[in-house]
C-alpha cells in the first residue's frame, strides 16, 4: 500500500514553508530549533539581511551588538554565504568594521555604508575598498566625507562590475587638475539607476578619469535640482532618463526638466506649491509625462489664506500641457479621513479630471498606518 510522504519531510517544500515567515525573525528562531532539517531554511532567512545602523540599532549598543554578530559569523562562516543586503554604519567601531569588510560574502547584492567620516590610514581604505569589489553587489549606497582625495579615488579601484543601481551622498575634495593616471579606465561599469545627495560637493569625480562608471544608460534618476548638473559624463544620462525623482523642492534655484527628453514619472515635492509649477513649466508641450508623483510632507491648512496656493497650483496644473497624463498620485502622510479637507477642497480641478489618487503613505513619513490612525 503506497503512502503518502509527509510535506515537511521533503525538504524543498520546507523552505517553501519557512519562508513564509521571513518576515518574523521570533517566528524564525523558533523553526530553527525544532530540528536539524529547519536549521538551514530559519538561518538562511534570519542572516540575509544585516542592518547595523542608527536608524535601525541605538547608536550606544551598536559597537557591542556588531560585535556579537561578528562572533557569530566567524564562528559559523556559513552564515556570511547567505547575507544578500549589509548595512552598515561607521560608529560600530574600527575593527568591526574591518571585520565585515573582510568577510567572505557570495550573494551579497545590496550594500549600504553610512557614516564615513575619514579614511585616514592605507588600511581603512584597502578595507572599504575590498567591500565594494565583492562580485555580487547590484545595488550600492555610500555615503560620508572623503577630505583626502587620493584616499577617495582609491575607494573605486576594484569596485564591482555588476552594481547596477548608485546612491551616494558624499563629500570629496576636488583634485588640483591631477595629471591622468597610467591606469586610465578603458571599460566602466555601465549604471541604471543613480541616486545623488549633494552631488555638487563630489561632481568633478563624474569626468575624473578614474570614475569606474558609465551614466549614458541610466534609466532613473534622483537628484537635487537647485545643486544644478554640469557634470559632462553626467549629462548623458539627460538623454536616457525615463524616471525622474526630484528630491528637493529648491525649483526656485533651477530645475529645468526639459533636457529630460524620454522622462515618463516624475516625482517631486509639494511642499512649495510655486517652486513645483516653476519645474514643471519648463516641460515642452508635447512631453511624455505619463505619471507624476507629488509628496506632501504635512498636513494641509485650514486657513483659507493659507489654501489658496494649493488651489492656485490646481489652476495652474490644469492649464500645463500633458498629453500623455495618466494618472497624478498624492502621497500624503495622513488618511483623507484625517486632514482637513480631502482632495475635492484643495485641488478641485485635478478631482474632477479622475486621475488624481490620493496615496496614503505612512511609512514614507515614519509613521506606522496605526500611529497615523490614532494622532487622526
Amino acid at each position: 500500500m503506497a503512502t503518502t510522504a509527509n510535506p515537511l519531510r521533503i525538504q524543498e517544500l520546507l523552505d517553501r514553508f519557512i519562508g513564509f515567515l521571513s518576515d518574523s525573525d521570533p517566528d524564525l528562531r523558533s523553526c530553527a530549533l525544532v530540528n536539524r532539517a529547519w536549521v538551514h531554511a530559519s538561518q538562511s532567512h534570519l542572516f540575509s539581511t544585516i542592518k547595523l545602523y542608527r536608524a535601525s540599532v541605538s547608536a550606544a549598543s551598536l559597537p557591542r551588538t556588531s560585535s556579537r554578530l561578528l562572533e557569530i559569523l566567524e564562528a559559523s562562516p556559513h552564515l556570511v554565504r547567505v547575507i544578500v543586503t549589509l548595512h552598515l554604519d561607521s560608529i560600530v567601531g574600527p575593527e568591526n568594521f574591518f571585520s565585515f569588510c573582510g568577510l567572505p560574502y557570495m550573494r551579497l547584492a545590496d550594500l549600504r555604508i553610512y557614516g564615513i567620516i575619514d579614511l585616514p590610514s592605507d588600511r581603512e581604505v584597502s578595507a572599504l575598498r575590498q567591500l565594494l569589489g565583492v562580485p555580487t553587489i547590484e545595488s550600492l549606497h555610500n555615503s560620508g566625507d572623503f577630505p583626502d582625495t587620493s584616499q577617495f579615488l582609491k575607494v573605486w579601484e576594484g569596485c564591482s562590475s555588476t552594481i547596477r543601481d548608485l546612491q551616494l551622498c558624499v563629500r570629496a575634495r576636488e583634485p588640483p587638475a591631477p595629471d591622468p593616471p597610467s591606469d586610465a579606465l578603458h571599460h566602466r561599469i555601465k549604471v541604471e539607476s543613480l541616486e545623488l545627495y549633494y552631488h555638487n560637493a563630489f561632481q568633478w569625480w563624474f569626468d575624473h578619469i578614474q570614475c569606474p562608471f558609465d551614466f549614458a544608460g541610466v534609466r532613473q534618476l534622483s537628484f537635487m535640482p537647485f545643486l544644478g548638473m554640469v557634470s559632462r559624463n553626467l549629462s548623458q544620462a539627460f538623454m536616457t532618463v525615463e524616471v525622474l525623482n526630484l528630491l528637493d523642492i529648491g525649483f526656485a534655484q533651477g530645475g529645468d526638466l526639459s533636457v529630460f527628453e524620454r522622462v515618463v514619472d516624475v516625482k517631486m515635492y509639494l511642499s512649495e506649491p510655486s517652486w513645483a509649477l516653476n519645474a514643471l513649466r519648463t516641460l515642452p508641450p508635447q512631453n511624455h509625462i505619463q505619471t507624476i508623483r507629488f509628496l506632501l510632507m504635512s498636513d494641509f491648512p485650514n486657513v483659507p489664506e493659507d489654501q489658496e496656493p494649493y488651489l492656485e497650483f490646481d489652476r495652474a496644473f490644469s492649464m500645463l500641457s500633458f498629453p500623455n497624463l495618466r494618472v497624478v498620485h498624492m502621497d500624503v502622510p495622513l488618511p483623507v479621513s484625517a486632514m482637513n479637507g480631502g482632495p475635492e477642497t484643495h485641488f478641485p480641478s485635478l478631482s474632477a479630471s479622475g486621475i488624481l489618487h490620493w496615496d496614503f503613505q505612512p511609512s514614507r513619513y515614519g509613521l506606522r498606518p496605526v500611529d497615523a490612525e490614532e494622532d487622526g
